[in-house]
C-alpha cells in the first residue's frame, strides 16, 4: 500500500513542479519570440 501512495504522491509533486517551473519559462520563450518577431 504504501509503495503506491509514495508513488502517487511523487507523480503530482512532478506535475505540480512540471507546471510550476515549465510554464513560466514556456510563457517567456513564446514572448520573447514574439518580441522577437516584432523587431525583425
Amino acid at each position: 500500500m504504501w509503495p503506491l501512495a509514495l508513488n502517487v504522491l511523487l507523480m503530482q509533486s512532478m506535475l505540480i513542479i512540471d507546471i510550476c517551473l515549465v510554464s513560466p519559462l514556456r510563457d517567456v520563450s513564446l514572448a520573447s519570440m514574439g518580441i522577437a518577431t516584432n523587431f525583425t
